[in-house]
C-alpha cells in the first residue's frame, strides 16, 4: 500500500520528528556506552539509566508522530502477544519506578496476532504509561485472555465475527469523567499539565487497532479505576 499524500504541515511533522529521532539515537548510542564503561555502584549509573529509558520512550512518542502524519502502513507478522509482554515486562517496569507495581496475567491460550510488533508494543507501553500518570503509588494490572464474538457483537463492533485475544490494562487511579472518556482518542487532547504530555499516545493506539482490524474499550468510574480492554483477531498463522 502506498502511502496517502502528504500535506505541508505534515510533511513538516516528517522533517521534525527525523531530525528528533537522529538526536535521540545518539543518546542512545552513548548512554549504552556510558553505562558499559561506569560501574553499576557508582552514582552515575543509575542517572545513566533514566537517561536511557527517558530516551526510549521519547523514540516510541516520535514513531507515533511519524504514523499519525504518514498514516503508514506496516508489513504484518504473526505476533504472539503473550511473548511480546514477557519480553517487555522489565522494560516496562523500569520505566513505572519503585513507587507502581506491574503485574502481568497472561490466560490468553491463543495469542497470536497478525499485526507489527514495534505497532503492538506501542499499545502496551502507551496503556501502562497512561495507567501511570493516573497515579502516585499503587498497581497496574496487564491481563490478556480469549473471547468469541458473535455475529451481532461483531457488527456491532465494525469487526469480523471470530476468535480474539483481549489486553486488559487496569489502574486504581482518579478515573475520567464521562466527558474525558469520549474524547481520549482524539489526536492532541490531554489533561495533563503542559510539558507532561501532547495527547497523541491515546490516538495512535486507536489506529493501530483499527488498522489490526480490532477495536478497544475504555471502562472508568472517576476516582477509583480505568481499564481498556484492546480486542485483536486472532490469527491462524505461526510465530
Amino acid at each position: 500500500m502506498t502511502d496517502a499524500p502528504h500535506n505541508d504541515t505534515s510533511l513538516l511533522m516528517m522533517g521534525a520528528v527525523h531530525d528528533l529521532n537522529n538526536a535521540l539515537t545518539t543518546i542512545l548510542g552513548y548512554s549504552d556506552l556510558a553505562l558499559e564503561a561506569i560501574p553499576s555502584t557508582h552514582a552515575a549509573h543509575e542517572h545513566l539509566k533514566i537517561i536511557h529509558e527517558s530516551s526510549e520512550k521519547a523514540a516510541f512518542l516520535m514513531q507515533q508522530l511519524l504514523e499519525l502524519a504518514r498514516k503508514v502502513s506496516f508489513k504484518k507478522e504473526a505476533i504472539d502477544l503473550n511473548a511480546m509482554i514477557v519480553d517487555r515486562q522489565a522494560m516496562l517496569q523500569r520505566l513505572l519506578q519503585r513507587h507502581l507495581t506491574l503485574h502481568c496475567s497472561l490466560r490468553a491460550t491463543r495469542a497470536i496476532v497478525l499485526g507489527d510488533l514495534l505497532q503492538m508494543e506501542q499499545i502496551v507501553l502507551n496503556l501502562v504509561m497512561n495507567a501511570k500518570d493516573a497515579m502516585t503509588q499503587g498497581e497496574i494490572w496487564v491481563e490478556t485472555y480469549n473471547t468469541t464474538l458473535n455475529d451481532a457483537q461483531a457488527q456491532n463492533k465494525n469487526v469480523e465475527p471470530g476468535e480474539f485475544i483481549i489486553i486488559s490494562v487496569r489502574d486504581l487511579g482518579k478515573g475520567m469523567t464521562d466527558a474525558v472518556r469520549m474524547r481520549v482518542f482524539e489526536p492532541f487532547f490531554t489533561t495533563k499539565e503542559i510539558g507532561k504530555g501532547i495527547g497523541l499516545g491515546m490516538a495512535a493506539v486507536h489506529e493501530i487497532i483499527e488498522q489490526a482490524q480490532g477495536f478497544i474499550e475504555v471502562d472508568s468510574v472517576l476516582d477509583q479505576s480505568t481499564t481498556f480492554k484492546v480486542y485483536l483477531p486472532i490469527s491462524c498463522s505461526e510465530v
